[in-house]
């Protein structure tokens, strides 16, 4: 087989193997091995092939992964998965010149092995915050199933969790590397310390189960439920099915719009079919709800108009209490990358183009807190805002006890990416050892306890996530007194940054190195 063949060979066997770590296939033990093939061919490849073929491996498993994202733009999809594979590329151009020889002391094979995990998690995070950031399908979110394991979030967030996956890899990976090279077999656990990095997998997994045993603070019972309306997103914005989507809000509100059924019910994101605020009928539906004794948390488009009538767009959240009114609003902060904005749309008005709607969306300023029954304080987080951990952390720490995801994920229709949307979901509950609840449109409807277990969800008479018209109404407990915040809450993505810093002094290191060996 040519050698071109063998690269590209590789580099679909890393992609599409990763790919099935995630839904649908969720073959989680994949992750940690697959990138081996695309890590061994990196230390036979001259640098410009192994920026090219790293860069190859990340635009298969991104289209594999996330195809879906074309049901909204197909164009935006093509450019999403193009600059995502930028990321592999920095990443095989590091491993291919400072991690990937084979040469060496099984302590020294293991610590540079560290540094090339640390890389890696420094790029997952300059991905999950540049250009407002994309942290989708970071390795971590592979192991959302795991629960003991993914307990590490409440320190180090998804990036320690990653951390451990791309290390498994790369010590791997070398072993291969040490006996193609050296043609001499040694022992698997103690050959570039294979062994070490499963003993603090397994530690970490035993702390990590104790961790789910113990409780944070007191707690107080809440009902809360969820209305899935299953509208189809070619029917949500056409307005000869306004009052159809108003009729099938109502009647399946009315079903749990009782003090003894529910103490709160969520409409899904961008739930009414008009602006609450200036649309009458829709306005009217949502005050006759209210008033027969539940607050409504409702997803809806807002917009504020300046002084010259130029409208500003939000996708928002209102709570209206039981009288009627609305009490309190949230515009959802961190938009979606060719979903909800095009960048540079004002200079380039091709950009206009790929995404969905005719006007930019604006940013909210920032987290609100909403009440409920006096003690109990949650805060909203919009579609996409679920994969943003920051967001829930600043919710947190302003007081939330309790998060909600509003979401639509009707764009999707049913692919993988419904699926995939939840598995982010998951770590925002570990990380600040807070209960979620998931409203959306179609997809999942669940209750995610604080260490990340799904314990209810919605499901159709066949037992599977549910994909009509539904509500469904989950009992929890929510910490109010004596919470303590976690160390993530307190400190953020504190291991990432150490990460950032340990790469960029590596580089600046072997730089160094180099210019006194010249």
């Amino acid at each position: 087989m040519p050698r071109s063949l063998n690269n590209v060979f590789f580099a679909f066997a890393s992609g599409l193997l990763l790919s099935l770590a995630y839904p649908p296939f969720e073959w989680s033990s994949l992750a940690w091995f697959a990138l081996v093939p695309w890590l061994f061919s990196l230390k036979f490849l001259t640098p410009a092939e192994a920026r090219r073929y790293s860069f190859l491996t990340g635009l298969i498993f991104w289209v594999a992964s996330i195809w879906w994202v074309g049901k909204v733009t197909v164009a935006g999809m093509l450019c999403l998965c193009v600059y995502l594979s930028v990321y592999w590329l920095l990443a095989g151009w590091f491993f291919h010149r400072y991690v990937l020889n084979a040469k060496s002391t099984w302590w020294k094979g293991l610590g540079i092995s560290v540094i090339g995990a640390f890389a890696w998690v420094a790029l997952e995070w300059v991905r999950a915050t540049f250009l407002t950031g994309f942290s989708w399908n970071g390795l971590a979110i592979s192991q959302y199933k795991m629960t003991p394991l993914i307990q590490l979030a409440e320190y180090t967030g998804v990036f320690g969790i990653s951390f451990m996956i791309i290390l498994m890899n790369i010590v791997f990976a070398r072993y291969l590397l040490h006996i193609y090279i050296t043609r001499q077999r040694s022992a698997l656990f103690k050959q570039q310390g294979i062994g070490a990095v499963i003993l603090v997998i397994v530690v970490l997994a035993l702390w990590g189960r104790g961790n789910i045993k113990k409780e944070n603070g007191t707690t107080v019972p809440v009902q809360i439920a969820c209305v899935q309306t299953n509208i189809s997103q070619y029917e949500k914005w056409t307005a000869e099915f306004m009052m159809d989507i108003l009729r099938t809000l109502n009647l399946l509100t009315v079903q749990v719009a009782d003090p003894n059924k529910a103490d709160l019910i969520i409409w899904p994101e961008t739930s009414l079919p008009q602006e609450v605020r200036y649309d009458e009928t829709c306005l009217k539906t949502v005050y006759h709800l209210a008033r027969k004794g539940v607050p409504l948390l409702v997803g809806t488009v807002d917009v504020d108009w300046d002084k010259n009538k130029k409208g500003s767009w939000y996708n928002s959240s209102f709570l209206f209490n039981t009288k009627g009114e609305w009490v309190t609003r949230y515009h959802k902060q961190h938009l979606v990358l060719f979903g909800e904005y095009a960048p540079f749309r004002e200079v380039f008005p091709f950009m206009g183009s790929i995404v969905p709607f005719e006007e930019n969306f604006s940013s909210g300023e920032g987290p609100v807190i909403f009440s409920l029954n006096d003690d109990i304080d949650f805060s909203s987080l919009i579609c996409f805002e679920s994969t943003v951990a920051k967001l829930s952390r600043e919710s947190v720490k302003l007081g939330s006890r309790l998060l909600v995801n509003q979401t639509n994920d009707a764009w999707f229709e049913n692919t993988p990416g419904q699926r995939q949307h939840l598995t982010q979901l998951i770590f925002r509950a570990v990380e600040n050892a807070v209960p979620i609840i998931r409203c959306s449109n179609s997809g999942v409807n669940c209750y995610i306890n604080e260490h990340g277990f799904i314990v209810q969800k919605l499901v159709d008479e066949n037992g599977k996530d549910s994909n009509t018209e539904a509500v469904g109404v989950f009992d929890f407990d929510v910490p109010v007194y004596d919470f303590k915040e976690t160390f993530y809450t307190k400190y953020g993505d504190l291991f990432a940054y150490f990460s950032l810093c340990i790469s960029l002094g590596y580089l600046v290191f072997a730089r160094k190195k180099a210019s006194f060996a010249s």
